[in-house]
């Protein structure tokens, strides 16, 4: 009873920890992601400040947020081979000094707010760093043990947070970019899913085809079936069909391709077409003037 009486706080901790862990990954911007990362790295470890640095693609630690500290005297960057911070990245475990004059790296920050203690905390997920937490207080103490399970088990919560805000981050420039690319390109593109329903079509590929945007999700012979041969897959280039709105008969160029899963099995096709009637026009044209010479 006394041991569940000493551990009640730590488990309250614990309780607070993985409430504010599921709140935080709901959002996935990565600007409020890391103010709230190093806000609550604060109130568990019992800091007076943290500062959360971030992994560069240059191998560099670079600044991303405070808690409790002014940003314009923190370093932009810092190299990971600092002795105390890249001491406790290699070692993948939190570090913790009382010598924190030793830091020369930040002694600047250290000398203005009087701090006493510094730990660093690697984010490691995996094989992976993100970053590092720096964390200060005024107490020239050190965590106890039960502070120092709940700062590692912050630490990977936010590691694996932070990875989740940057592959969020990545596909939505991916999408972006592939919109643009897709909205502005000069011929038509259709992607259609191992059952030839239609799950994507570019602008100009619904003004070639003359239909309109509710036919995404439904299958091509049923919206279009003189398109039928854009669902055999074949490997000549320049095929042709025809297609008819009532009025107009519009000759229509393409190419397709099957989309493949990882086990090769097709999962879709892609085709790209364009509208051949000015081509045709030209080559018409080009044929009555042979004919009169």
């Amino acid at each position: 009873q006394r041991l569940i009486e000493g551990k009640k706080e730590d488990i309250a901790s614990l309780i607070r920890l993985q409430d504010i862990s599921v709140e935080t990954i709901r959002d996935l911007n990565l600007n409020k992601l890391t103010q709230s990362i190093v806000s609550s790295a604060t109130v568990f470890a019992n800091m007076d400040a943290a500062i959360l640095w971030l992994m560069g693609k240059d191998g560099r630690l670079h600044l991303e947020t405070v808690s409790n500290i002014e940003k314009a005297i923190i370093p932009d960057s810092l190299p990971v081979e600092e002795s105390f911070i890249g001491r406790s990245i290699e070692e993948e475990r939190p570090l913790e000094t009382i010598r924190i004059q030793d830091v020369e790296c930040l002694s600047g920050l250290i000398q203005s707010y009087g701090f006493l203690y510094m730990a660093s905390v690697p984010l490691k997920l995996k094989n992976s760093i993100f970053g590092c937490l720096t964390l200060f207080k005024k107490k020239d103490f050190f965590m106890t043990d039960a502070e120092k399970a709940v700062i590692r088990l912050f630490a990977s919560q936010a590691a694996a947070a932070i990875n989740a805000a940057q592959l969020y981050n990545d596909l939505l420039t991916e999408r972006d970019f592939s919109g643009v690319v897709l909205t502005n390109m000069a011929t038509g593109i259709m992607v259609l899913d191992s059952e030839n329903r239609i799950i994507k079509l570019n602008p100009i590929g619904f003004g070639i085809l003359k239909i309109k945007d509710y036919v995404i999700g439904k299958k091509l012979i049923d919206v279009l079936p003189q398109a039928s041969d854009f669902l055999i897959i074949n490997s000549n280039l320049n095929r042709e069909i025809e297609i008819s709105d009532g009025t107009d008969v519009i000759p229509v160029g393409f190419n397709n391709s099957p989309l493949s899963r990882t086990d090769d099995k097709q999962a879709g096709t892609v085709v790209v077409f364009r509208d051949l009637t000015e081509i045709k026009k030209l080559q018409a044209e080009a044929r009555k003037r042979q004919h009169l010479e």
